[in-house]
């Protein structure tokens, strides 16, 4: 099937330049009292709570990758930046142009919420259930990954299952620094990117970063082109109001085959899927004390997603075909939130508020049955919610952190509950933390209104979530030891019931498991970080097939720096075996892979960094989903210069 000229284009600088006059409002529409300063942005811009506390429990992310881990790393995708942390399972579909798929303690994709400097990017019209495809986002703009692990729904509301994963894009500064990069690679991938920082007068910090990406060729039918531009503004240290504006547009286009197709290996329809996405985000916050003991955080922001998608189909093999698809849609959501936090005592804090979204969608899609038949759907929401948030530091060793929250989307309702604890030995060091959560998915826009399959009878996904945390550091805090052990339900799945040929709630999933870390500070030079997963995943629904979950996993990286200007990191990630399927093999069991990358960082002037990079230098021959090559040895150098 041949693309048509989408004459129905929308007149986008109108819609976001009149949110983007909105959200910049926030940061000028109160007026608090000017003795009263409040510090710049902290350095997480999202945490497990309400209450801006680093003290709070359960506060703190349970995972995060540094500016500096980022660097050195030197990833070309952001699924490679995620593959060896704890608890996460990652599947690129082939290569840069395949869909990426997440799995966080046992829960499918479209349970983890993706956050990009606070806006919320799942998108409900996809067929994934609003899983987000990271390949839309580049490493090179990215500072900072947070990933908390749970059930989130009583902080974030619907979507967060079983976690969230923060993305916050390169800081506003004091100083002006500027940085350029160009990359060059094998299989004709190449980058550039670009970023500016510093001070605009007294107004504010501002920092503006661009880059463009070609994937290559590295596997057959596979190809990504990308470009992004993000700016971000904070008021300068010291003023009256804590402001911040975040604007990002992103733009690209992909080839690989359909998912389920059996890949580059086994499709038998050769032309691989044709996609064209397009995201942009508008974010602001503006907070002010407004007692000695009170303070409030206004905070809104708008994302739109637009992808369209140009299918072949699949064609029959064990199991059904799919039919060629022409798919354009259009996803918006707008959110608004007010949060009030209270010192009650030096040891109590209290937070409540409200917020409301508005989640906006429509696909236009035409599917071929031998006859082109129209499929479209379009449906709007709108959810409001109330919440509040204890903490009290008992003792100097103990806190505890209770939430709930409420969310009404008119005919789904759900409330959420959150407990977070931990505690700290006096004498040994050891810390101890606990939580409980529970969560709640409103069905996607195309479980509820596809034609043909969707059911707008559906309930919320809901999840049940337990973990429990001990480190203990030893040898002056050179060794560094973490265990974990959870348990995460999740009942009402939606499922797709061939009998009735519509999407049911029926599926009940239970993933169990734990998780080992170990940090080493061998010498001043050279740490190493070591992990190992184990996620039990199972169900009461017969002949479901739980995909792309492997029991056991692991993973490490060495840090070597011999000098101040020389850096090197080496990684390896190991992964056992694991259910997969395709129509043209039916249900299979993929054996597990291991694939090794390599780095290093040289300086050899104050304004120059070179890095090279080698993944997977071994050349090892494994598929993450059944038929679809993954890349084999790949060489990168990238040259920065910074001013």
């Amino acid at each position: 099937m041949s693309r048509q000229p989408d004459s129905t284009k929308r007149n986008f600088p109108m819609r976001y330049s009149i949110s983007a006059a909105f959200l910049a409002a926030l940061a000028v529409a109160v007026t608090p009292d000017q003795s009263r300063a409040q510090p710049a942005a902290d350095v997480i811009e999202v945490t497990g709570t309400i209450i801006p506390s680093s003290n709070a429990a359960g506060s703190q992310p349970g995972a995060s990758l540094s500016q500096q881990e980022i660097e050195l790393t030197a990833a070309s995708t952001v699924t490679d930046l995620l593959r060896i942390v704890p608890g996460l399972h990652i599947t690129q579909q082939g290569g840069e142009g395949g869909l990426t798929f997440i799995s966080i303690r046992g829960g499918d994709p479209n349970f983890t919420v993706i956050l990009i400097d606070g806006v919320k990017v799942n998108d409900p019209t996809n067929s994934r259930g609003g899983a987000f495809d990271l390949s839309a986002l580049d490493p090179a703009i990215i500072e900072r990954i947070d990933i908390f692990y749970g059930s989130y729904s009583p902080v974030l509301g619907s979507d967060a299952l079983s976690g969230l994963i923060s993305f916050t894009t390169k800081r506003a500064g004091d100083n002006l620094k500027t940085n350029v990069t160009a990359e060059g690679g094998s299989d004709d991938a190449w980058a550039a990117s670009g970023h500016i920082s510093g001070r605009l007068g007294e107004a504010a910090e501002a920092a503006l970063s661009a880059s463009i990406r070609d994937g290559g060729d590295a596997v057959a039918g596979d190809s990504l082109r990308r470009k992004q531009l993000n700016a971000r503004l904070r008021s300068p240290q010291g003023a009256p109001i804590d402001w911040s504006f975040s604007f990002l547009f992103a733009d690209g286009s992909a080839t690989a085959f359909p998912e389920d197709s059996g890949g580059d290996r086994l499709a038998v329809i050769r032309q691989p899927d044709e996609r064209e996405f397009e995201q942009m985000n508008i974010g602001g916050t503006a907070g002010w004390q407004a007692s000695s003991v009170w303070n409030v955080k206004l905070a809104s922001s708008w994302a739109r997603h637009e992808e369209n998608t140009d299918s072949p189909g699949i064609a029959p093999g064990v199991f059904q075909p799919v039919p060629a698809t022409l798919s354009d849609s259009i996803f918006e959501r707008f959110d608004l939130s007010l949060t009030n936090t209270a010192r009650v005592t030096s040891r109590l804090d209290v937070g409540f508020g409200g917020s409301y979204a508005h989640e906006k969608g429509r696909t236009d899609s035409i599917i071929d049955f031998g006859f082109p038949i129209p499929a479209p759907f379009a449906l709007e929401r709108d959810i409001w919610s109330a919440f509040g948030e204890v903490s009290w530091t008992i003792t100097a060793n103990l806190g505890l952190t209770a939430g709930v929250r409420h969310d009404d989307a008119g005919a789904i309702d759900a409330t959420t509950t959150r407990f977070a604890a931990d505690y700290q030995m006096p004498e040994t060091g050891t810390a101890f933390f606990f939580q409980f959560g529970e969560g709640f998915k409103l069905p996607s826009f195309f479980a509820l209104g596809q034609p043909f399959v969707g059911n707008p009878m559906l309930r919320s996904e809901r999840s049940t979530n337990y973990d429990f945390t001990v480190e203990q550091a030893f040898l002056e805090e050179k060794l560094r030891l973490t265990g974990s052990i959870f348990r995460n339900k999740f009942r009402n799945l939606v499922d797709f019931d061939p009998g009735l040929f519509l999407l049911v709630n029926r599926s009940r999933v239970i993933a169990r498991g734990g998780e080992f870390q170990a940090d080493v500070t061998l010498t001043p030079q050279i740490t190493v970080n070591g992990e190992i997963s184990y996620t039990d995943t199972d169900t009461d629904e017969a002949g479901v097939n739980l995909r792309r979950r492997p029991k056991w996993r692991g993973g490490g990286r060495v840090a070597y720096s011999p000098t101040k200007t020389l850096r090197a990191s080496f990684i390896g990630l190991l992964v056992g075996r694991f259910k997969d399927s395709s129509i043209p093999t039916g249900n299979v069991r993929m054996p597990g892979y291991e694939r090794f990358d390599i780095s290093a960082e040289w300086s050899p002037l104050a304004h120059i960094t070179i890095r090279a990079a080698l993944t997977n230098i071994f050349n090892a021959g494994f598929e993450e989903t059944v038929g679809f090559s993954s890349p084999g040895r790949q060489a990168r150098l990238i040259l920065t210069a910074r001013y």
